[in-house]
């Protein structure tokens, strides 16, 4: 679907996809599972005291546990409706409504993920993540990391379209 045509999709209707790059989710899972086994191999060498071995193998463990929360990531896809963009893949999960959306940044100064872009929500709503994918922080939707740049911004492109739509013509 073209950006102009996004505008004037059916409720209920996918109007954009975006799944993770398989290069960049192996990269993300290759560096992230290094350093746990980096950390984890520190925890176990001989030297240190009994609180930094503990330090690096919670740290290691830790880094261990998000590795393996990326890895799930492959099976995520984010899905954007006239209505709002949501998360696919073992359940549904709303991200953010169209309605709710004050903007979109995406420029290159903004603080938003790798290759992603950043939702503005006129409500705070509550915490949720996705390592490598997309996060939510009170008003901030940050989607991106393991996700193609081309993808995400078009993506970023079609979700102001319908953010603009929608304050345009108002639901009664």
């Amino acid at each position: 679907m073209k950006p102009d045509e996004a505008a004037y999709a059916k409720p209920g209707e996918v109007v954009f996809s975006l799944a993770p790059a398989w290069p960049r989710l192996l990269l993300g899972v290759a560096l992230t599972g290094c350093l746990s086994v980096t950390l984890i191999a520190i925890a176990l060498g001989d030297q240190g005291s009994g609180i930094g071995r503990l330090f690096f193998a919670g740290c290691g463990l830790g880094t261990f546990f998000l590795t393996a929360r990326m890895w799930r990531a492959r099976l995520t896809t984010l899905e954007l409706t006239p209505e709002a963009l949501f998360e696919t893949g073992g359940g549904t999960r709303v991200l953010a409504q169209i309605k709710d959306i004050a903007k979109v940044e995406r420029g290159a100064l903004a603080m938003k993920p790798s290759a992603g872009f950043v939702v503005h929500l006129r409500d705070s709503q509550d915490r949720a993540w996705v390592p490598g994918l997309w996060w939510r922080i009170g008003r901030r939707v940050g989607v991106g990391g393991i996700v193609g740049a081309g993808q995400a911004r078009a993506m970023a492109e079609f979700i102001e379209i319908l953010r603009l739509r929608s304050e345009e013509d108002p639901e009664p």
